[in-house]
């Protein structure tokens, strides 16, 4: 089966795209580029499908007539007790209401009754005309944003290009129990489900991945040749003190695969690192969808507060992308809330890092660099790399029954060499 829906997609400036589905803003997705952003939320959207989570096979999420409009509307906002003017671009979706909204040929405008969407202000209404869109943007604006303070129209002002795009979401409906299985047995599948995939804790599960349970699903990405590595790690995240670990290495030298080794020895029944918990985030994962100064601080906050109660590593993606995410117009970023918490030694941070952002970061967060552990992490040797690149084509071939030659191997290693 399958289901469409309509996505509003917003490509930022230098940091990455959010895709996020038209009325229902709690479902979006984050990434790097739009494609992998839009992979993310497909994966999300097809297991909510399988399950009907909150009726979402029968809501409605796509509309045949919609379309996308551009409106400038200046507002004023308030600042040292005077009033400023605000000039803000809107994307709007329109979509028609009743058959007398339908465009009656090919080419003519649009009339009638319409529904209209502000995805970006998180607004939605219905208007009996299409031709008073723009008096009622600008109404419902200025209502939202009444004698709002200038920081508040900054954190809602146009980042980049937005767009509306559409998404087909196949699914496959969850197996229905046979006739013959008990009231018993259905609780016992529903109760493997939860321990095999417990809830994420409050605040985690807005912004995190938990890599622990992804290491479950499958072969995923491992660190070979890294044992030396893994045990002090291990040692440091496991002590009686949680420790604020930055793994320093040029790109290409295997962090994140050190993170991902750490995961899937966490998942295991056994070793130091058993039952312990690794949820991956990034600054743009903790600002998405925060309209409003104090949102993604409250975010952050119930963050901290499960880590603090969990066995858990809070694992960040990047120290750059970290750091430049957050407004710094409010007086505190990220890194002002996360510090103190890692100094303390209450919430354990496994965050990566080149020497080009500890470089640009000395200048602007120094303080915050100083509640980091310097973990150097340098490319393999050549004998050492050629054995994890062995071992990672065995693995490779068994899953996609492929054999790779020696030379292709060597071949490979040369040109990263290069």
């Amino acid at each position: 089966m399958d289901k469409k829906f309509h996505l509003f997609v917003r490509r930022h400036t230098g940091t990455g795209a959010t895709v996020s589905v038209v009325g229902r803003p709690e479902l979006t997705a984050f990434g790097a580029e739009v494609g992998s952003a839009r992979s993310d939320l497909a994966v999300t959207l097809q297991r909510l499908l399988e399950t009907d989570h909150e009726g979402l096979t029968r809501a409605e999420t796509h509309w045949p007539r919609m379309e996308l409009r551009r409106l400038d509307v200046t507002l004023r906002a308030r600042q040292h007790r005077r009033l400023l003017p605000v000039p803000m671009r809107l994307s709007v979706l329109v979509r028609p209401t009743s058959a007398r909204s339908e465009r009656p040929a090919k080419g003519e405008p649009m009339r009638g009754p319409v529904e209209i969407f502000l995805p970006r202000l998180g607004l939605r209404h219905q208007i009996d005309d299409v031709a008073d869109l723009e008096s009622w943007v600008e109404e419902l604006v200025r209502n939202a944003f009444f004698m709002a303070p200038l920081d508040r129209l900054r954190e809602a002002a146009y980042a980049g290009v937005e767009s509306l795009e559409e998404m087909v979401v196949p699914w496959r409906p969850a197996r229905a129990p046979s006739a013959d299985e008990g009231e018993a047995g259905r609780l016992d599948d529903r109760d493997d489900l939860r321990r095999r995939f417990p809830p994420m804790p409050d605040g985690l599960d807005e912004a995190c991945r938990a890599l622990h349970q992804e290491a479950t699903l499958g072969p995923g990405e491992r660190a070979f040749q890294r044992d030396r590595e893994v045990q002090l790690l291990t040692e440091l995240l496991t002590g009686p003190r949680r420790a604020g670990v930055m793994l320093l290495g040029p790109s290409g030298a295997g962090k994140s695969a050190l993170v991902r080794e750490l995961a899937a020895r966490a998942a295991e029944a056994t070793g130091p690192l058993a039952g312990l918990e690794v949820y991956s985030t990034s600054g743009a994962r903790i600002v998405a969808g925060m309209r409003y100064l104090g949102e993604w601080q409250a975010r952050l906050e119930r963050m901290l507060r499960s880590l603090r109660m969990q066995r858990a590593v809070l694992h960040i993606e990047s120290l750059s992308e970290f750091l430049s995410s957050f407004p710094y117009s409010a007086g505190l970023d990220g890194a002002g809330y996360l510090g103190p918490a890692i100094a303390s030694g209450d919430v354990a941070v496994l965050i990566e890092a080149t020497a080009e952002d500890v470089s640009r970061a000395e200048r602007t967060h120094a303080s915050f660099l100083q509640t980091l552990r310097p973990f150097p992490l340098a490319p393999l040797p050549r004998p050492a790399a050629w054995l994890a690149l062995r071992s990672v084509a065995q693995r490779l071939g068994r899953s996609q029954h492929l054999r790779l030659d020696d030379s292709a191997l060597h071949a490979a290693m040369d040109l990263t060499e290069r």
